[in-house]
């Protein structure tokens, strides 16, 4: 899928045919890709478009500029949500505790997956 990360073995729930997809089986979905997995809390995702940009990333909330993946992103300031754009895509890394991103900003789980996705190509 052009990305790798790591995520922690344990207290994940991790049902193959669940919730970890790709691609995306959302109907009338513009996401290239899905990779998700969750906790008994928390889901967290990797989604792709090839129509966004930054702007569609930003849910309300305040973004900085960072790097992840050795690419420049944005992470909000306000919850589990960055964006990054990369190869005419649009990478959103995301954890919600419902509908929304989490502001649970120190999920280790989000935190280890920020720290060690990288492109691959």
């Amino acid at each position: 899928v052009g990305y790798q990360m790591e995520y922690p073995a344990s207290g994940l729930q991790l049902d193959l045919d669940e919730t970890i997809q790709y691609p995306s089986t959302y109907p009338n979905s513009t996401k290239e890709d899905l990779v998700q997995f969750a906790t008994p809390v928390m889901v967290y995702s990797v989604e792709t478009t090839v129509e966004g940009s930054i702007n569609d990333c930003v849910w309300g909330s305040s973004f900085i500029q960072t790097t992840i993946g050795g690419v420049t992103a944005y992470k909000s300031t306000e919850d589990l949500e960055a964006c990054v754009v990369h190869g005419g895509n649009l990478y959103a890394i995301i954890a919600r505790d419902g509908t929304a991103p989490s502001n649970n900003l120190n999920d280790s789980i989000y935190l280890h997956l920020l720290s060690t996705f990288k492109f691959t190509k």
